[in-house]
């Protein structure tokens, strides 16, 4: 069974009881009758699953900023630890060669120092043996 209602106003909501009778016996239903606004019915859902489109988009940026600026961040830091191991690695450099450079030139001082002596053990032994002829 069915009810059709044809050319149906918003006037027409209400409560409806519908009886139905045949020879096996009868029946009775009541019912709501809500009638429904099209355009206003469309206009709200648009609203709403507009709405929380527009909240998932949202949502959806700001995770998408949220990732580049730690991304960011950790690439920041990364350069940072590069440039500190860098300037240690010189800074270590440095005073490495300031060790080269100041253990040469004690090298330097020590052979200048053993060539004085060896030159004047040289003039000494020349000074005896001349002394003894």
């Amino acid at each position: 069974m069915k009810l059709l209602i044809k050319n149906i106003l918003s006037t027409d909501e209400g409560y409806y009881i519908c009886t139905a009778i045949n020879r096996y016996g009868s029946s009775i239903t009541k019912f709501q009758l809500r009638v429904i606004n099209l355009k206003k019915y469309f206009i709200q859902r648009s609203f709403f699953y507009g709405s929380i489109l527009i909240g998932l988009l949202l949502c959806c940026i700001l995770l998408t900023c949220a990732l580049v600026s730690h991304y960011r961040h950790k690439t920041s830091i990364r350069i940072r630890r590069k440039s500190s191991t860098t300037d240690e690695t010189i800074s270590s450099l440095a005073k490495q060669q300031e060790q080269i450079q100041h253990d040469y030139q004690d090298e330097t001082n020590d052979q200048d120092f053993i060539h004085e002596q060896l030159i004047n053990h040289q003039s000494i032994v020349r000074t005896i043996l001349i002394q003894r002829f």
